[in-house]
């Protein structure tokens, strides 16, 4: 499946933090989205997706590769202005909790961002 409309990743490597950041946010945002349709019935026969759902899913597998890369650009530098680095410390820390088992990396992780960024 193509996904023409997609940021190229090599395009996000420039891109600022804070754009990174929100582009992150919104890719996630509709990763959760195509999660909760393929909880419904109409995509999946018993526990395995349908067609349909093969199609949501894939598309939903590319969207969170383009999420993770967003945020791969978002942690390669660090933006400008208070608020700025609040939400950039903000998105990552919730990434790591995302992503993370161990609580005590997790609470590392956030001292460090807390360091770094404020």
């Amino acid at each position: 499946m193509s996904m023409a409309a997609a940021v190229q990743q090599d395009d996000q490597r420039d891109m600022p933090p804070d754009q990174a950041v929100a582009l992150y946010e919104g890719l996630t945002t509709l990763t959760e989205v195509i999660d909760a349709m393929l909880c419904q019935p109409r995509f999946a026969e018993g526990a395995v997706c349908n067609a349909a759902g093969e199609v949501l899913s894939h598309l939903r597998d590319r969207i969170g590769e383009q999420a993770e890369a967003a945020m791969a650009a978002a942690t390669a530098s660090e933006p400008k202005g208070h608020y700025a680095r609040q939400a950039w410390a903000a998105a990552q820390l919730r990434h790591a909790a995302d992503s993370s088992e161990e609580v005590d990396l997790l609470v590392a992780f956030a001292r460090s961002l807390a360091a770094r960024a404020f």
